[in-house]
């Protein structure tokens, strides 16, 4: 009894270790710079919430959207553009810690042997896939947590299953969709399969309940969108006319660079989830497979979530995988299975080394051609491609009076560093060119970002190229920048544009800033689009 009291005490200091050490990781790995176009479009969405201009980008996220706003209005004072940036890795951090400590509590649950909670909690922590999105800023790892305490309430249906806990299951899966809608690609097959067609007046209760939790989202989502039509066709235009179309091993218009990228950052995540557990039970079978008790049975569980993970490697290998997190809600079932194996003979030495493979995994070096991978390295490549590119600004703009405003013009094809500046710049916005030119764009289209929100061009594009194909700028500007990302077509429509002779942009020429006045028309022009340019002595 003494040796139990003792583990379970030192089981509770390895979860204070847990969230500390995920907290200095993640306090070491974020700094100013958004690291993915979402967390823009999330800081978009806590000033204004227009799906139709990506703030947030559809289908909206609103809980998660109107969190993110609660929790800057408890920033007392955080009132830069910036801020806003960092109000989204808080509430990022919070979800992170939220779901270690849920899987602790779950494996505390199950396992009469406290130490298996402790590494449970460690092995979560230490992710790279949790991790990443901790650092990340984006709301995938609100879809972790909302998985650890569905893993949790189920652990108790399982134990003793009622109508109030068939509820609670409900309410768990409407409120994750809420986060993130894509939720119900683990959360659905995961409930199906713990409940199976025994208890299918309890699957009904569970089913009916997180119908109306998702509507008591949805519909404020539509009514904030100007309706279900105008909601529905900008859900369509980005995810079946986008993502599906693009990268989809179905679609007949792929780009099979960017499938295949997508399904190798897939198989590389699948690998990180799986890879630890794997080892773990490995190593618990070569010792002689003896079982310790558990308080409350776990084959239903366990069997839930093979299903569910199953169903959710499946929908994403044939419709499209742009990141790592979209897996991120099999986390804390596969950290449970891994913890498991702490009831054999062998104690903690599969545990330790199922957390050594979890770490390894975050040191691996990302693959060429893969999108996205949840590693180390990939975080330092993303933040020194935003620290480069403010040098480059720094450097441009050394030369010019200090309240001059600027506009940036660009069509690279990687959105995320133009689309954070005015965030990080208060002299700056963006006119970024969707180019036609680019096999995988049908036609061009503009969106000029501010601080504050995003004017498409035509005005209605994301409903189906209609509406104005100019919009007037919020703010008169000095000069015009482009920098050596802008393709030759680019650059050759800006220069014809020019009164003035436009200089080189190579590796030796990284940018050049074009004063406003040079301009034949007050406005930049692209395939009959353009953004009408105010007077730069005009009021500020």
């Amino acid at each position: 009894m003494t040796a139990r009291t003792g583990e379970s005490r030192a089981d509770r200091v390895w979860l204070g270790v847990a969230l500390l050490v995920h907290t200095g990781l993640w306090y070491l790995g974020t700094s100013d710079a958004a690291l993915d176009v979402d967390v823009p479009n999330l800081c978009c969405g806590m000033v204004e919430f227009d799906v139709t201009r990506h703030c947030p980008h559809p289908p909206g996220y609103l809980v998660y959207t109107l969190l993110l706003r609660a929790l800057h209005a408890l920033r007392l004072g955080a009132d830069a553009p910036v801020a806003r940036i960092h109000t989204a890795q808080l509430l990022s951090l919070s979800f992170a810690l939220g779901t270690i400590a849920l899987t602790y509590v779950s494996a505390r649950r199950v396992f009469t042997r406290p130490s298996a909670a402790g590494w449970a909690a460690l092995l979560v922590a230490l992710h790279p896939l949790l991790l990443f999105h901790s650092v990340d800023a984006q709301s995938h790892t609100s879809e972790a947590f909302a998985a650890a305490a569905l893993g949790l309430v189920s652990l108790s249906y399982v134990a003793a299953p009622s109508y109030r806990r068939a509820s609670a299951l409900g309410i768990l899966l409407a409120l994750g969709a809420s986060f993130r809608p894509s939720f119900i690609v683990f959360g659905v097959p995961f409930v199906a399969s713990l409940m199976g067609v025994r208890r299918f007046n309890h699957l009904v209760v569970t089913g009916a309940v997180s119908v109306v939790g998702a509507a008591a989202w949805l519909l404020p989502t539509f009514a904030l969108a100007g309706g279900y039509e105008v909601w529905s066709q900008a859900t369509n235009a980005l995810v079946r006319d986008g993502f599906l179309a693009l990268t989809s091993p179905l679609s007949t218009t792929s780009d099979e660079v960017i499938t295949g990228a997508n399904l190798m950052a897939l198989g590389v995540a699948a690998a990180q989830l799986l890879a630890p557990p794997a080892v773990a039970w490995l190593l618990w079978r070569l010792g002689g497979r003896a079982k310790g008790e558990l308080a409350v049975p776990l084959g239903p569980f366990a069997r839930a979530a093979a299903i569910a993970a199953a169903c959710t490697f499946a929908y994403y290998s044939v419709t499209f995988f742009s990141e790592p997190g979209y897996v991120l809600a099999l986390l804390p079932a596969c950290a449970i299975a891994s913890a498991a194996t702490v009831e054999g003979p062998r104690v903690g030495l599969p545990a330790l080394v199922a957390l050594l493979v979890t770490l390894t995994a975050a040191l691996l070096a990302p693959q060429t051609g893969t999108l996205k991978m949840a590693t180390l390295d990939s975080w330092q490549v993303r933040h020194a491609m935003v620290h480069l590119q403010q040098h480059v600004f720094d450097e441009a703009l050394a030369t010019v009076p200090p309240d001059s405003r600027v506009l940036y013009v660009t069509d690279s094809t990687d959105i995320t560093l133009a689309r954070q500046m005015p965030l990080l710049r208060e002299d700056m916005d963006v006119l970024l060119i969707q180019n036609r030119r680019h096999g995988w764009s049908p036609r061009s289209r503009l969106n000029y970002v501010t601080r504050t929100t995003v004017h498409p061009v035509p005005t209605d594009y994301v409903l189906g190229d209609t509406g104005a194909t100019s919009v007037v700028a919020e703010r008169p500007y000095d000069f015009v920048l482009v920098d050596n990302r802008v393709s030759t077509s680019a650059l050759q429509i800006i220069a014809e544009q020019l009164r003035c002779p436009l200089g080189r942009l190579d590796d030796a020429h990284l940018y050049q800033l074009i004063p406003v006045a040079c301009f034949r028309e007050p406005k930049v022009q692209f395939d009959g689009l353009a953004l009408e340019l105010l007077a730069p002595n005009a009021p500020r």
